[in-house]
């Protein structure tokens, strides 16, 4: 009777665990020549379609691959953007989580990079450079990479260090190690640059195809940061990265610029740790203000700013009086918005080629991109009522005016009526 009771072992056991699951199969009513239980084949690849035309093909445009930060729970990539000039994507700055399939969703082809940039090291930043190397591997890339980060700090490792130990012929992943050599078997080579992660004066050490960077040294705890710009014609566009800007160097690289990329991961009444890591709304508002930008985008967002929306709206809005955007995976914008119905030209909305989830939130219109062939929402400055767009709208016709010799008159009806969150055009 003992030995019946023990635990059977070989061959047996492997008929009494099959009759069992037969058993349970049956009981369960379900045959077991059922198909469910067989191996599904696919028969045609899974096919991708991607909208190449996403940030359109004239023109300047900034698109955020990622915009959030290190949290699992908000459906968004790590930090990374990208610059679009005349339908090609040019510079990258950041490889957070997920920036990797953010760029291939994009449309953007990885042998029309002329750079990447790093505005720290940390996993949120740059954790998809193995990715991006590893499938860059079959595209047969020509043209060697530049890539530029920031060199050593006190606790933080510089660009070289890093990699070597990442992807080193000793690192992590020693099979990308070919990637930094002359002789890469990949086609082309990667070329490292550090930046002085520590000074106060500006780095302006590339320039090509009419594209400029510059960067500047920032703080970020105790760690170190670098704010990015890419200047691009007459369009300026400043990346802040994580930075608590005590040092007040961002101000000196964002002069001028058209937009500024700020990293919202706060709310106003940060206080301790944090508030040395990340600037808040109203920081982010005097930076933009005093550098004379049109508009602000809020990108790296955190769960401690997600659904505060309104009132970092409001602090920001009592400083800065541009078009504040809250940014999201994919969204792509350009500086200068289509014009109006009527002719009247320049920098009076700006617009986004993706619908945002708030599309129809406050300060949030809609009109018809008649070059593109689809709706777009277009975002104006918060509170901007009648006044702010009789305002602008009289600028422009002014503008028009002393360029074709035309008297100045009053501003068209249609374009000053509303009708919800819409537009009449």
């Amino acid at each position: 009777m003992a030995s019946f009771l023990c635990r059977p072992k070989g061959l047996g056991a492997a008929l009494l665990l099959m009759g069992s699951a037969l058993a349970s199969a049956q009981s369960g009513g379900m045959n077991v020549d059922d198909p469910r239980l067989a191996r599904t084949v696919t028969e045609r690849p899974f096919e991708v379609i991607i909208d190449r035309r996403a940030c359109g093909t004239r023109g300047v445009y900034v698109q955020v691959l990622g915009a959030g930060a290190d949290d699992l729970e908000d459906a968004q990539a790590g930090s990374g953007y990208l610059v679009w000039v005349d339908g090609k994507a040019r510079v990258l700055i950041d490889m957070g989580p997920g920036s990797a399939l953010r760029f291939e969703e994009s449309g953007a082809d990885f042998k029309d990079l002329i750079a990447v940039v790093f505005s720290q090291l940390h996993v949120g930043h740059s954790a998809d450079l193995p990715a991006f190397l590893h499938g860059a591997a079959i595209l047969r890339r020509k043209e060697d990479l530049p890539i530029f980060g920031p060199s050593d700090g006190e606790k933080t490792l510089g660009l070289k260090t890093w990699t070597r130990r990442l992807l080193g012929p000793n690192g992590a992943y020693p099979h990308l190690a070919d990637f930094f050599s002359p002789f890469s078997q990949g086609g082309f080579e990667v070329l490292q640059e550090e930046v002085d992660s520590r000074g106060r004066k500006p780095w302006r050490g590339f320039r090509r195809d009419g594209i400029a960077l510059s960067a500047i040294a920032t703080d970020h705890g105790q760690g170190t940061s670098l704010a990015w710009r890419v200047d691009v014609g007459e369009v300026g566009i400043t990346f802040t990265g994580d930075t608590g800007n005590r040092r007040q160097t961002v101000k000196t690289l964002a002069e001028g610029s058209t937009i500024i990329v700020g990293h919202h991961a706060v709310p106003e009444n940060v206080r301790g740790f944090a508030r040395d890591e990340h600037m808040p709304p109203s920081q982010l508002a005097k930076l933009a203000e005093e550098a004379d930008a049109t508009m602000l985008i809020l990108s790296h967002r955190t769960p401690r700013t997600r659904g505060r929306e309104l009132q970092s709206r409001r602090e920001i809005g009592t400083l800065f009086k541009g078009a504040v955007l809250f940014a999201n995976d994919l969204e792509c914008w350009e500086p200068y918005g289509e014009r109006w119905s009527g002719g009247a030209p320049g920098p009076l909305v700006w617009a986004s080629t993706r619908k945002p989830t708030t599309a129809r939130g406050p300060g949030a219109l809609v009109s018809r991109q008649r070059s593109r062939g689809r709706t777009a929402p277009m975002h104006l400055p918060p509170g901007a009522g009648g006044r702010w767009r009789r305002r602008r709208l009289a600028e422009a016709q002014r503008s028009r005016a002393a360029r074709s010799g035309d008297s100045v008159g009053s501003a068209p009806a249609a374009l000053l009526s509303r009708h919800g969150s819409s537009l009449r055009l």
